[in-house]
């Protein structure tokens, strides 16, 4: 997409909410973003928190302006994604960790563990 000059929006879902979640220790995985995309969290047993409600209300926001405008997402919070300009690894949006809906990162502290030499993959941002 960046060398079709196609704007990209990257993020890490990394929210750990419990009535998704299958196992207590799985925390965020493959497709469990999905839930909270469609709002369906809420089909789910057990506690619902209120970051779990905002940060679905807030991924559907963008998921809604994305469809209705693709390059509209700057505007709204979340900067283009351009890692090939970036020794941090681009900007890409963080959805849930550290008790926030959304934080911007530097791609390095998401993928950099694959071509930092010595960096170490966090597995529970």
């Amino acid at each position: 997409r960046n060398e079709a000059n196609l704007a990209t929006y990257r993020y890490e879902w990394a929210g750990n909410f419990s009535n998704i979640a299958p196992l207590w220790w799985l925390g965020a995985y493959h497709y469990s973003d999905l839930y909270m995309f469609f709002g369906s969290y809420l089909i789910a047993p057990g506690e619902i928190t209120d970051l779990e409600v905002k940060t679905s209300e807030k991924m559907q926001d963008y998921f809604l302006d994305f469809i209705t405008d693709p390059s509209s997402l700057s505007s709204k919070g979340w900067p283009e994604y351009l890692a090939t300009n970036s020794t941090t690894g681009g900007t890409l949006i963080q959805f849930g960790a550290d008790e926030q809906v959304e934080q911007l990162v530097d791609g390095n502290s998401v993928e950099g563990a694959c071509h930092i030499a010595g960096d170490v993959y966090n597995t529970s941002p």
